[in-house]
Parts: C-alpha cells; structure tokens; sequence
C-alpha cells in the first residue's frame, strides 16, 4: 500500500507543486481521482491526510533508483525512503538486508542531492535518537532540512527530529494566538518552539539530551529570530517541569511513547484558557472522539479537538489531542 495525500481539486496543482519542491511527491506512481479530492502520491515523510492506496504505478520509471539494480534485487528493494538534507534512511528489512550496499549505490547515482546512506535501527533511548548506521557516500549526518520557510541544521545521529510532523507544526502555529506564552516541553532541536516564535511572547523549552541545546540556538539564529525570547532548560521533562513557577498558554507535549505520563505534570502549568498540543502512539479509531468529553476517563482533561497526525503501524497511528483543564 502506498501513502497518498488528500486534497480538494481545486488545491491539486497547488499541492503538486508543493510537493515537488520539497521532495516528498512519489513519481514512481499516478494521482488517483476520487469525489471531489485527488490522492497525490507521496513520500513516507508526508504529513497531513494521509490515506492508503495499491497505487497506479507510473509509466514513466526513470526516476526510480531500483530501475539500477539487478531484478532480482529491485523486486525486494523498499519503493520509498526517507530523506533529510543530503542522507537518504534506510529501514532495513530481512527481505533485503543483504543488498543493502548495492541499494545504496543505486541511490547515490540516481538522486544527486543525495550523498549520503544510512540504515536506520529505530529510536529509542532516553533521548529518542535515531540508531542510523553509515553505508556509503559522505560520513556526515548533519544536515540542513528546509520546511515550511523555515531552515533546521543538526545532526541526525545525535538528536532527534522528525520531519513527517512539518504540517503538523504549520498546523498548530495556525491555531496559536498572538503573545501566548508557551511551554516545549520535548523540544528536540526547536522546530514547534520556532515556528510559535512568529505569534509567542515567549517560549519556554525542555529537553534532556545535552547536545540539543547547541543545535535549538543554532537553528534559532539560521531563522534570524531574537535569543531573548526562548528559555532553554537542560534536563529531563519530570524533574524540570514541576520547578517552573509559571503557567503557560500552550504547553506541546510531543513525546508519543511516554506522554501520558506527563500530563499530571502539567496540570498545574496550563492556565485556565490554555491548551495542550498532546501527542500519542495509540490504536487506530473508526471516528474521532467527540468534543468536550473526559480524555481517557481523566476527571481533569477535556478534549477540545482530535485529529490523525499519520500512520505509525497497520493498527496503531500518531494522534494528537488538543486537550483542556476540565473546571
């Protein structure tokens, strides 16, 4: 099944071109035209409505790396890939494990913004950094990855990042009012803290890892926003958060394999009309929870809105909840 964007027709070419300029239209297969929308097909990475379809397979392969390899090996070789900067991600999978260096070549001769490839073994660890294992081309993980007119540097292998949440963030900066104070609570290398900087009036951000805090004020000036209106405190989310004697506008919770336990946490830090952008790996739904109602039976959190952020497996998705202090 391949990921397909949702858009009314009358955005397509809009979306199109978008989507061309940012690498994440999937040449290899067709638009499929349904009721009023078109499916654009896309890169893993996309985000926004997401939905999957067999695909229609494009006449035109020339732009598919696997038309290099062998057919016994382009067979097995994974159709799409993640991109970040100049470093095509590899999931490695048992069906082709063994070819990965031919893979590999095959990409750096295809695509020549790509220089170099890499294997990923998953997130994981306190600081959610990517297990990436170098294959060929250039040795270098750090990158410059553009979203949005935003600019992000950093290295891949050493702090975490995930690009597949850029709608998510234009989303949520739409939805933020002007002079809101807020709390980034995960903040990585700043990407929600700096897209709320154009409408906060100031922004307080978390994170554990003692190398983001070099990359969060890297990207702030590569994005020519002013120093003073960011906090950065190093250290975990548990220990730092109970000891801020503010309460915030917003508090973004994105930390979809432990978030829920944080939200006792920031009870106390939400102010009465504030909201959380709360993040979380969960089951799949058939509809969306209905507005206004307890948030998994919470006697203190309502959800004001729910949305699918994009799929994280055959059953379980990326959800967010916008979420409020019940009265």
């Amino acid at each position: 099944m391949i990921p397909h964007l949702k858009v009314e027709t009358e955005n397509a070419e809009k979306t199109r071109s978008v989507l061309e300029l940012s690498g994440n239209l999937n040449k290899n297969f067709r638009p499929i035209k349904e009721e009023g929308y078109i499916l654009w097909p896309v890169t893993e990475d996309t985000t926004g409505d997401i939905i999957f379809r067999s695909g229609i397979p494009s006449k035109d392969s020339s732009g598919d790396y696997r038309s290099l390899l062998p057919k016994e090996i382009a067979i097995l070789a994974p159709r799409a890939f993640d991109v970040l900067g100049h470093v095509a991600i590899i999931s490695p999978e048992d069906s082709f494990s063994d070819f990965i260096p031919e893979i590999s070549k095959a990409l750096l001769t295809k695509h020549k913004n790509i220089k170099t490839v890499a294997t990923d073994g998953g997130v994981g660890g306190d600081f959610r950094v990517r297990d990436l294992k170098y294959v060929s081309g250039d040795e270098n993980f750090v990158v410059l990855h553009k979203e949005n007119n935003f600019i992000f540097e950093f290295d891949i292998s050493e702090v975490y990042f995930s690009p597949r949440l850029s709608f998510e963030r234009s989303l949520v900066l739409n939805q933020a009012k002007i002079n809101e104070s807020v709390l980034d609570m995960f903040t990585g290398v700043g990407p929600f803290s700096i897209y709320l900087s154009k409408k906060a009036s100031h922004i307080t951000a978390i994170d554990a890892n003692p190398l983001a805090k070099k990359w969060f004020f890297n990207n702030i000036r590569k994005n020519k926003i002013d120093e003073a209106k960011f906090t950065f405190i190093e250290g975990f989310a548990e220990d730092a958060a109970p000891t801020l004697t503010s309460k915030f506008d917003r508090i973004i919770m994105n930390h979809p394999t432990s978030s829920l336990n944080y939200l006792d946490i920031s009870k106390n830090l939400l102010k009465d009309q504030g909201v959380i952008n709360f993040y979380l790996i969960a089951d799949r739904l058939k509809e969306e929870p209905t507005p206004n109602l307890p948030f998994m039976e919470s006697p203190h959190w309502l959800i004001k809105d729910s949305r699918v952020v994009h799929a994280y497996s055959p059953s379980k998705e990326l959800r967010t909840y916008e979420l409020y202090l019940s009265d």
